[in-house]
Order: C-alpha cells, then structure tokens, then sequence
C-alpha cells in the first residue's frame, strides 16, 4: 500500500512539473510562439522577444532546421532571405489565428520564389523585415520597389500601389 501511494506521489510531482515554457504553450496564456511582448522575460526561459514586429513576437531562443525541434504550435520556417537557419514560428488556419498586423501564409526563404525552403504550414507571421523594401512587392518578378518595409515589419506602398490585405504587400 505504501508502495502505490508512493507511486502515486511520484506520478503528480511529475506532471505538476511539466516546463510549459519549454514546449511553448502555457495553459493560462496558450502558445508563447507568437505571443507579444516587450522584453525578453515576457516569452519565459528558453524565448527571446523579437522587436521587430508589430507588439513583439516571442520566439525560440534557438535556431531550428526542422519542424520536431519546435513546439507543437509552431513549425520552424526559413528566415527571409537570411544564410542562417529557421526560426519557429506560430502555425495558423487563417488571418483570424493572427494578432493584428500578422499575416497567415507560408514563409520562403526567398519569397515569391518556387525554389527555395518554405515552412511546412501557413505561419502567423509579417510581410516583410526592416531593411528588405523588395520583400513589399506582392509580385516578385518586378524588380522595381512599389512599397517600404516599416520598421514594425508592415509594408507602406507607394503611390498608384494598394496593399493586399491578404499578404499585406503591395500589389
């Protein structure tokens, strides 16, 4: 009888201890992948705040080559047009999985490319990186610049160009 109780004992120490931060979901707060932030200490240990997106994004303090090294809510997803390896990003259905100035789509290492490594799933993500104004074009093969990438990640388009809202590049 001791024995069991001891079992028993054991057996809710360890699920009490699950590290949610680490898997990245959170039952009081959901997902922290995708989470605003605005420190480093808002996503938890094993998290960074990423600045350069509209509220914060938290993401995995660590880079990843494959979906498996990610939480379950998210996949890792190539950085746009970066030598270095994929981030995890949060996984979506729609725009409606998305906090506001996020976008549900796939992300290309290099976008508007059909070569190249693409995130398995549509991700909640932005359209473009600060400094990266040809990520704005909503049609690749047109070399000229029809937007500028903000420095909340969002596209600002030029004049005669309207932003699509399912990308949120300029078309």
């Amino acid at each position: 009888m001791l024995r069991r109780s001891m079992m028993i004992l054991v057996a809710g120490f360890l699920i009490a201890c699950v590290d949610y931060g680490i898997e990245g979901d959170d039952p009081d707060e959901g997902p922290v992948v995708g989470r605003a932030c605005e420190v480093g200490d808002d996503c938890g240990e094993e998290f960074e705040c990423y600045l350069n997106a509209p509220g914060g994004y938290c993401l995995l303090s660590r880079d990843c080559m494959e979906d498996a090294e990610c939480p379950s809510s998210a996949v890792c997803a190539p950085r746009m047009l970066s030598a270095r390896p994929g981030t995890c990003l949060r996984v979506c259905e729609d725009a409606g999985d998305c906090r506001a100035g996020y976008f549900c789509s796939t992300v290309k290492l290099y976008p508007g490319s059909e070569d190249g490594p693409i995130s398995s799933a549509p991700v909640c993500w932005v359209p473009c990186i600060p400094g990266t104004d040809q990520l704005c074009n909503d049609d690749p093969m047109i070399s000229s610049l029809h937007g500028e990438c903000n420095d909340d990640g969002t596209c600002s388009c030029e004049k005669d160009w309207d932003l699509n809202p399912e990308t949120g590049r300029c078309r």
